[in-house]
């Protein structure tokens, strides 16, 4: 919630396996989050961020689904931007797709007006 508004990001990582091909963006102000990522490299970076700008908890996943294909998993998630030494507790949600047992697809939901009204304090 910033301002009496909620407002959810959600960003997609398509992954083609067969070529280890990976290519994101994200156009918001998200600290660890920003630009383009490509490769192996990006994609390593990508999930490497959270250590490095934020600092507290890990992710409490709470609830998870799966079917063939697929997994979902919801949960929050709390911790303290490191850059402003703000908190924040966002729900957050994981989807990720399969395909010939490798990731395909990952998208992910959260709060980012809360993340940024962190790091903008």
């Amino acid at each position: 919630m910033s301002n009496g508004v909620c407002q959810n990001s959600c960003f997609s990582l398509e992954i083609q396996h067969s070529s280890a091909s990976v290519n994101f963006g994200m156009s918001t102000n998200i600290p660890g989050f920003t630009g383009v990522q490509r490769g192996i490299p990006g994609a390593t970076e990508f999930f490497a961020s959270p250590a490095t700008n934020y600092s507290g908890h890990p992710p409490a996943m709470t609830e998870l689904f799966e079917q063939p294909g697929a997994v979902a998993s919801f949960g929050r998630y709390q911790c303290t931007v490191n850059a402003a030494g703000e908190s924040i507790d966002t729900p957050l949600a994981h989807f990720f797709g399969f395909r010939d047992g490798r990731v395909c697809r990952y998208v992910n939901i959260l709060n980012s007006a809360a993340i940024l009204e962190a790091a903008d304090a």
